[in-house]
């Protein structure tokens, strides 16, 4: 076992490899990636949980198929970072502050049970996103981003960008609150069978530009601004849809 004490600081220039019998006690510990090649990676036979865990080689390449969670923050500030194809879960905040990742199909579960953490995914895109900590808050930093599978909301308070929310498939809100900043959550699915539930929560814009269909489930919903509809097949709610800016149906 590797134990760590504190916030003690580890930096690694190479390849992180855990056989059957390891494991990462990490405290509060930071490890820090620093590799400038290609190559890297975090392996083990059994998944390991870290606590901080950061990317900062410029032209540095991980893939992390043995990291399961960060108890506390992942941070990209250089590289290209491959995520799991399974699912990797973020106790804090996911801030790409340079660098790139790659979503490979996986999803992030996001699980604070605290407000005020964050999330910035620059010029990437998440696949699946499940935001699902008992009192957690997350706010996306970008004025832009795009989720290109499905975004799952089952506890805490998700706040949207303040431009465009790219919906690649469904947005589920099942129990917790969105709040959406003036933004617009834009459907960009070509596939049919897509889905929208708000669960009382108000957007501002909504916009379908994709070919795809998509299907209201609340029998109520309320946009403070504008719909647009430009491609596609949208199914409103079965009671009402509330519209607090204009209507636009070019979809026709």
């Amino acid at each position: 076992t590797w134990s760590s004490a504190g916030t003690e600081a580890y930096s690694i220039g190479g390849l992180f490899v855990a056989d059957s019998a390891a494991s990462v006690a990490p405290a509060n510990s930071t490890f820090t990636f620093t590799a400038t090649t290609t190559g890297k990676s975090i392996t083990a036979t059994n998944t390991l949980t870290f606590y901080n865990l950061a990317f900062s080689g410029a032209a540095g390449a991980w893939s992390i198929p043995g990291v399961s969670t960060t108890s506390n923050d992942l941070t990209i500030s250089a590289g290209t970072l491959t995520l799991p194809a399974a699912t990797i879960a973020v106790g804090g905040s996911f801030n790409t502050s340079g660098g790139t990742f790659i979503a490979q199909g996986g999803t992030v579960q996001f699980t604070a049970t605290a407000s005020g953490k964050s999330i910035r995914s620059g010029s990437s895109s998440f696949w699946n996103t499940l935001f699902s900590g008992v009192g957690g808050g997350w706010t996306y930093l970008d004025t832009n981003s795009t989720t290109s599978g499905t975004t799952t909301l089952t506890a805490g308070t998700l706040t949207l960008p303040t431009g465009v929310y790219a919906e690649g498939k469904s947005f589920d809100n099942q129990s917790g609150t969105v709040t959406a900043n003036g933004g617009t959550l834009k459907m960009i699915s070509t596939s049919t069978g897509q889905t929208i539930r708000l669960s009382g929560s108000s957007l501002a814009n909504f916009a379908v530009a994709a070919t795809g269909s998509f299907q209201f489930l609340d029998s109520y919903a309320t946009t403070t601004g504008d719909v647009s509809l430009t491609f596609g097949t949208t199914t409103f709610p079965y009671a009402a849809l509330t519209v607090g800016g204009s209507f636009a149906n070019s979809a026709v």
